[in-house]
Formats: C-alpha cells, structure tokens, sequence
C-alpha cells in the first residue's frame, strides 16, 4: 500500500510540475499597432510626415503604407514613426497604415495636396484677421493676441489656439465656428466668418500652420 501511495504522490507531483512548466512557455501575443494620429494632416508629395500610436514595435519588423504605396522610412520606434509621402502620390485623401510583426492597424487618413491647395499665412490667414478687425478683441484678451504669427502660435489662457496639423482640433477653428464651449462666438461686431473662410483657416493649420 505504501508504495502504491507514493507513487500516486510522486505522479501528481510530476503532473503538477509539467503544467506549471507549459504555462510558462505560453506564447507571447503581441498587440496590433494603433495610430492615434498624422502630423500634419494635409501634406505634400515628397514631405515628411510623423506618425504617433502604439505597438509599433521596430522598423525591421514593419512597414508604412500610403494608399498603396510603401513608403521610405525617417525613423521607426514603438510610439512615433517619420516617414516620406512617395513623390508620385496623386492629390488627394489616402489611407495610412502600419503593419508590425505581422498585424495591420486601422487605417487613418492622410491628405495629399497639391501646390495649388497650400494655404498660406501671409496671403490667406493673415488678410482674413485684417478683414474682420479681430485686433480689436485681440491685442491680448483671453491672453491671445493676432498681432503676429509668433503671437497666434503662442496660444491663449484656455491652451494651444492653434494645434499644427490639426485643424479642427484648435481653438481658434472651434472660436470661428462657435463650438468651442467657452465664450462667444468669434469675430465678435463682425459677421461670422463663411464656412470657406474658417475652411481656409483649418486647412492652413492642417498643412503645419507654417509661417509661409
């Protein structure tokens, strides 16, 4: 009987020992890439873009893709990637994503421009702040002042009023269009702004916000 028992004891020990062991050895599975976003949004053939997320792991392990194109590579680690838009991509909205170890993320989406769309701060945004007077409300209130590109930039006391790249994500966009929850709707004594108006604005920002 004593044998009998201890070789029960030593069979589940050795059982108990095994699946302990193979649950150590359970494949590691990997999370899909994410993008959270492309900066800017609106983009040349040939320009750099970065773009941020998650679960990119390393550049020897992935590969961007714009529309159909595979593109060349800037840099690569597990949160932001820099990469060149091909130079023969047409104008246009394209979809952006990042395959990793073997995984795809969801697509984001990629405006290619051309020349003729760029929307410049000297001879788009800048006549716009002159033809609704907004230096009257904005020499400084709101701790935001229009009186130049570097003064725009800087932002006011409710944070950044311009987000390069991200038209309508900024304050100054969601002023324009009244959706901001904050405040009254800007030009105030003017007229709203036209929806083409803002639009120019947004795409301005969208591009970079570049001082052009």
């Amino acid at each position: 009987m004593n044998v009998k028992f201890f070789a029960s004891i030593f069979i589940v020990t050795a059982l108990f020992f095994s699946a302990c062991e193979d649950q150590g050895t359970a494949p590691v599975i990997s999370p899909d890439p994410s993008i959270s976003g492309i900066n800017p949004s609106a983009a040349l053939a040939a320009d750099t873009i970065t773009i941020s997320g998650s679960n990119f792991s390393t550049a020897g392990s992935g590969k961007v893709k714009i529309g159909s194109d595979s593109v060349a590579i800037i840099s690569w680690s597990d949160t932001q990637i820099k990469a060149v838009i091909p130079s023969s991509a047409s104008a246009g909205s394209k979809s952006v994503i990042v395959t990793s170890n073997g995984k795809t993320s969801s697509a984001k989406t990629l405006k290619v421009i051309s020349i003729a769309d760029i929307v410049k701060f000297s001879s788009g945004v800048k006549p716009l702040i002159t033809l609704y007077n907004c230096a009257s409300c904005h020499p400084g209130n709101g701790g935001f002042s229009v009186a130049s590109y570097a003064t725009i930039m800087a932002g006011g006391s409710h944070g950044s009023t311009v987000v390069p790249g991200n038209g309508a994500g900024s304050n100054i966009v969601k002023k324009l269009l009244g959706t901001a929850g904050f405040g009254s709707r800007m030009p105030q004594g003017e007229a709203p702004m036209t929806g083409t108006e803002i639009q120019m604005i947004a795409d301005w920002i969208d591009q970079g916000a570049k001082n052009n």
